[in-house]
């Protein structure tokens, strides 16, 4: 068995500080792999972006081919304070609300000054966040459809599992299947 471990904290210090057991240390560290955060690494953002953009294509059914200069730009200024799996999760939002061929600045929502805002709604609209990626069209939605949207994109990450579907929603097994099975009904 080999076990693969990552933290952004300084191991050697911990020990020092008594806060990480030394042993342990030891047993980890057999071939320690330094990687250095993306915002140090600006020049992996676009590969990185290139090989995300084909996964969701994929997993979306979508046809996104590029970035758009501006939205290069604008993830290479960012700070990646989350570092990839951040950059992964702009990238999985931008395709999920992405109307085009190609992701644009304004698709990443990112900056502020590239957040959409729509002429109907006031200046205070929220913008999407980490902890909170929606922001509710203007137009509105059709929430039955979104849920079979999520619930579809969970069950292709999964692989068909549903334990790991529901997992990745935040919900029982069983209300995945409930899901499945009204959707099935909806759509034989």
């Amino acid at each position: 068995m080999r076990i693969i471990a990552a933290t952004h904290r300084d191991l050697d210090r911990h020990v020092a500080e008594g806060r990480f057991r030394e042993d342990l240390l030891y047993r980890l560290r057999v071939v320690p792999i330094v990687i250095p955060p993306l915002r140090e690494r600006t020049a992996d953002i676009v590969p990185l972006v290139m090989s995300f953009l084909r996964r969701f294509n994929t997993e979306f059914g979508r046809n996104v081919e590029c970035l758009a200069p501006e939205a290069e730009e604008v993830l290479k200024r960012h700070a990646w304070p989350g570092n990839v799996r951040e950059l992964r999760n702009v990238i999985e939002r931008a395709m999920l609300f992405a109307t085009g061929s190609r992701l644009e600045a304004k698709d990443l929502l990112l900056d502020a000054g590239y957040r959409p805002k729509s002429p109907t709604l006031p200046e205070a609209q929220p913008a999407a966040t980490d902890t909170d990626p929606f922001i509710l069209p203007a137009a509105g939605l059709r929430l039955d459809e979104l849920e079979e949207k999520l619930v579809r994109q969970a069950m292709a990450r999964a692989g068909g599992n549903k334990s790991r579907a529901a997992k990745i929603l935040g919900i029982s097994r069983d209300q995945i299947r409930y899901r499945l099975e009204k959707m099935n009904q909806a759509n034989p």
